[in-house]
């Protein structure tokens, strides 16, 4: 892990940057292992709607596990807080199911089209 250096990201703010292997179980486990928890993971690839995140942390507070996974439509969404380092032993874990249609996992170009298409007609 390194500081950004003279990097655009800079201008976002305190900024850390982990180069990772390429394989996501071990590059997720060598990030939640260096950063202060509890942490959240994001896939980058999807758009939520800011209050649906926001219900999602709120209510995470109410849960003592290692791992709490967001669920939509019954569906794992990708989203979750790790409570706990990840090591070795399996970590326990629990999910919260929201019912919604403002979430889009963007794979296709179906899938693009279609949270366009929402998000355009909600402004």
């Amino acid at each position: 892990m390194y500081r950004a250096g003279n990097s655009f990201l800079n201008e976002i703010g305190d900024v850390n940057i982990i180069n990772g292997t390429g394989d996501y179980a071990m590059d997720l486990k060598t990030s939640i292992n260096s950063l202060k928890l509890p942490v959240i993971v994001l896939p980058a690839d999807i758009l939520i709607d800011k209050e649906l995140l926001k219900s999602f942390i709120e209510k995470s507070k109410n849960y003592k596990t290692g791992i709490l996974n967001m669920l939509i439509n019954n569906e794992l969404s990708g989203i979750s807080i790790f409570y706990e380092y990840l090591n070795d032993a399996e970590l326990a874990y629990e999910n919260i199911n929201f019912n919604s249609n403002s979430f889009f996992n963007i794979n296709t170009e179906y899938d693009y089209k279609m949270a366009k298409e929402y998000y355009k007609n909600m402004h």
